[in-house]
């Protein structure tokens, strides 16, 4: 048979080593993908697949696509879309990696253990091909259902993709890794969960602003820096933390270390003076004379003596200097 034409700086295998030492989960998936192919289909593609015949390779959300050269002078442009799960189903991946912490933290450090497959089985659900329509392949070229030799090949790139990325599976069953990681966050916060890399603090809920029709963008467009008459219905109180500086505390020491003012101190005054502006309307207060100038050579500390020094535990190691 004539050979394949040859391909500058193609997409090719980094391993023949198909049986993905470590990586159980990708040779699952290329055993169901490939079940339907017939030997000699299975072995001419791991030879394009490692001489490099592939100029393109996409995966997306239910489905794998790519240009593979032939022997034709335009290449082959084989695609394979995959069963998507339902809405339910994904509500029992969510579950099942939510009460298990170490499944979600093993995924992110590219580990699929053999547990979330049996957790997801138990539940009806499972992340792998199971049928022999599953994927549905196509091709430009006359291979009966689309099982060639190009599929074939970039089954084995995407496999070794899967090896390396096991959040890949979901990708391939309807959901890119990013939404799956921010369904989980979310679930996190509903349940009262700290989520990975902070929770919300407050999260204002009017209902009857949540479900209203926004309306036209174009229209409202000239009030848009207007407050508008629903502003007061809004649940968000106006009162001091409970914590003095709270975030200053969060944030911790200050990266700038030579200056005339510590930030720290400075920056307390200001979120004080604010606050105190805010805050005296609503409590009725008279509003108070212009404080004194203060000495350009002093610190903000010595203006405001009940703010923690730079360096003490409260608001973190010094030197806090800007």
């Amino acid at each position: 048979m004539p050979r394949p034409r040859r391909v500058k700086g193609g997409i090719r295998l980094d391993s023949l080593d198909t049986e993905f030492p470590g990586a159980w989960w990708a040779r699952r998936w290329l055993d169901a993908v490939l079940r339907p192919f017939d030997d000699a289909t299975r072995r001419e593609g791991l030879e394009y697949a490692a001489r490099g015949q592939t100029r393109r390779l996409d995966i997306e959300p239910a489905r794998v696509s790519g240009a593979v050269q032939g022997v034709r002078q335009r290449p082959y442009e084989p695609r394979a879309s995959f069963r998507p799960l339902d809405h339910e189903q994904w509500e029992l991946v969510t579950e099942v990696l939510l009460n298990q912490a170490v499944f979600a933290a093993k995924l992110l450090t590219n580990e699929l253990p053999v547990e979330i497959d049996a957790a997801l089985t138990q539940r009806g659900v499972t992340v792998f091909p199971d049928a022999d329509d599953d994927p549905a392949w196509e091709c430009e070229c006359p291979a009966p259902n689309g099982r060639c030799v190009h599929a074939a090949c970039l089954a084995f790139l995407v496999a070794e993709r899967l090896a390396a990325e096991p959040f890949l599976l979901f990708t391939l069953r309807g959901m890119r890794t990013d939404d799956l990681l921010a369904s989980l966050r979310q679930h996190r916060l509903r349940a009262g969960a700290p989520a990975a890399g902070g929770a919300l603090v407050y999260t204002p809920s009017v209902p009857a602003l949540d479900n209203a029709d926004p309306g036209p963008v174009l229209p409202a467009a000239g009030a848009y820096w207007s407050l508008g008459s629903d502003l007061d219905a809004i649940d968000l109180p106006v009162e001091p933390p409970s914590a003095s500086h709270p975030l200053l505390r969060r944030l911790g020491a200050s990266p700038f270390t030579s200056s005339t003012f510590p930030m720290v101190g400075l920056l307390a005054t200001c979120y004080d003076v604010i606050s105190a502006s805010v805050l005296r309307p609503i409590a009725g207060d008279a509003e108070p004379s212009a404080p004194p100038t203060a000495d350009p050579g002093s610190s903000a500390q010595a203006a405001e003596p009940d703010h923690p020094e730079p360096g003490s535990p409260a608001m973190g190691p010094g030197p806090e200097r800007v």
